[in-house]
């Protein structure tokens, strides 16, 4: 973690009161938050416990449970997240096993409780629950926690459909908890529990042309456009087809998803390079690379904060512009300095964008040249050059 950026956070859950060192990157990186405090008033007796927490976030609770005297496994999709809980669980000599995946073996089976403070999707909800469902004691209990506005009441009904009437257990601050038993009346089992992608360690897979290209890709929830081919990405795809090969040029897809881009540009001929900050979307993106017979790099990191000095030919960028539900522009301009320093001298960016999007000023502000190759109502693709 860069020094400069970290903060210290006061910890105050389950009874332990702790310093975490945290960073920007992921949200929630600086507080700890209503659905973390109700998860853990929701567990009054951790010691002892074989505890799964799904969503961990900065790892406050996971901390606070480990410290109170749990055994915990935990995980959240973030890579930046990651990394501030594994450091902090070193500096703490915590017992906490932070995992980077939710395929069912990675995790420990027989756990007395898992904990899903939710994310913003309820497919990826989805895929929570039924990771808990296995991976649960027969005489385990899920708490699933979140808030109002954040789709706490559809994973609660979700969570209902797979264990059987819950027991609500708090309320804060327009967040709430409650609690599932492995060993519930159930009902009939939801039909969405056994779809490619929900089920654990399960990927959605499917087909799309390009041109004369027929691409298999690969996704699961969590990641951008995890069903279907999205049009921006499509038009830069298509574009980067129809241009000259690409043979042994160093490429390098910057916010991967699930590697379309950078598949498309290794079938032109080019040694890809995919980096993403989420643990769903590379392992997405390696299964749609081999899907295609491609082989390239897919690395986990902050930008290009894995790959220091190293220089590319061609940058491919899709720039994600929402930070949970708000829309955030901020984050491409960080993306474009950069890919800028990254790009070999002869190199370019390639960067596709909602049309109403003001990234022209941002490129042209730190790129030589900037030309808009291709574009039509809704979308624009810019090349930039040293």
């Amino acid at each position: 973690m860069d020094a400069l950026t970290e903060q210290s956070l006061v910890v105050a859950l389950c009874g332990q009161h702790f310093m975490l060192r945290t960073r920007p990157g992921f949200a929630g990186w600086d507080v700890v938050t209503p659905t973390m405090a109700l998860l853990a008033d929701a567990l009054p007796q951790p010691r002892g416990r074989r505890v799964g927490v799904l969503g961990a976030g900065n790892g406050a609770l996971a901390l606070a449970l480990a410290g109170a005297g749990a055994t915990v496994w935990a995980y959240t999709p973030h890579v930046v997240a990651t990394a501030v809980l594994d450091a902090a669980a070193r500096a703490l000599a915590a017992d906490v096993t932070v995992l980077r995946t939710t395929t069912p073996d990675a995790w420990p089976a027989d756990l007395d409780v898992v904990l899903i403070d939710i994310p913003p999707r309820r497919r990826e909800t989805q895929r929570w629950l039924a990771l808990a469902a296995l991976l649960l004691a027969p005489d385990g209990h899920c708490l699933v926690a979140g808030a109002n506005d954040a789709g706490i009441q559809p994973a609660l009904r979700d969570a209902t459909a797979l264990f059987g009437a819950a027991t609500p257990l708090g309320l804060r601050r327009r967040c709430r908890v409650a609690r599932f038993d492995a060993a519930g009346a159930r009902p009939a089992l939801p039909g969405w529990l056994h779809e490619p992608g929900i089920a654990p360690g399960s990927l959605h897979r499917w087909s799309a042309r390009l041109g004369d290209v027929a691409l298999s890709i690969c996704s699961q929830p969590g990641v951008f456009a995890d069903d279907h081919l999205d049009d921006a990405t499509r038009m830069l795809a298509e574009l980067v087809l129809a241009q000259p090969r690409l043979d042994g040029l160093a490429a390098a897809d910057l916010g991967c998803g699930n590697g379309v881009l950078a598949t498309v540009a290794a079938l032109c001929g080019a040694q890809v390079t995919l980096l993403d900050v989420s643990w769903p979307a590379l392992e997405a993106a390696r299964a749609t690379l081999l899907a295609n017979g491609c082989v390239g790099r897919v690395l986990a990191s902050d930008g290009f904060a894995a790959l220091p000095g190293e220089h590319f030919a061609l940058i491919l960028l899709n720039p994600p512009f929402h930070t949970d539900q708000q829309t955030d522009t901020g984050l491409a301009p960080q993306l474009f300095r950069a890919s800028r320093a990254h790009l070999a001298p002869d190199g370019r960016l390639l960067v596709v964008a909602n049309a109403f999007l003001p990234y022209g000023a941002a490129l042209r502000a730190c790129f030589g040249r900037v030309t808009v190759p291709r574009q039509d109502r809704r979308y624009r693709v810019f090349e930039a050059r040293p």
